[in-house]
């Protein structure tokens, strides 16, 4: 009897390690915002209209990311309110039906950057 609680201990214990591991994979997310390919801590608001995360890319590369990937979906950039020095990222498109996409990045104490992207109302 105790070998078989044993097992069966072992048993529901490796298949909750299994469950929270993922199985060695990492989750899928989806977004109507395009996300780099590192994405950690991933919240979403607002049925996804607000979402927050953290990245292992620099505040450069955050910048380029979506400078690129906006640009390239067709929306325009008002430059007049965009920042990039290194630290902090401030962007903001204008052109999606739902309104301005708004992109902020800064670099977290830990070396990541914290990601909040937004769609804002005229």
């Amino acid at each position: 009897m105790k070998n078989t609680y044993r097992f069966l201990t072992s048993c529901v214990l490796c298949t909750g390690i299994i469950i929270l591991s993922g199985c060695g994979t990492k989750a899928t997310i989806e977004s109507q915002f395009p996300l780099p390919e590192n994405v950690d801590n991933f919240t979403e608001e607002m049925a996804g209209d607000t979402v927050n995360f953290q990245t292992e890319m620099s505040s450069d590369a955050v910048y380029t990311f979506y400078k690129d990937a906006f640009t390239q979906q067709g929306l325009v950039e008002r430059e007049l309110v965009t920042v990039h020095d290194g630290t902090t990222v401030n962007l903001v498109f204008d052109g999606n039906d739902k309104g301005a996409i708004v992109v902020q990045a800064v670099v977290l104490p830990t070396g990541n950057t914290n990601v909040n992207i937004r769609f804002e109302k005229k």
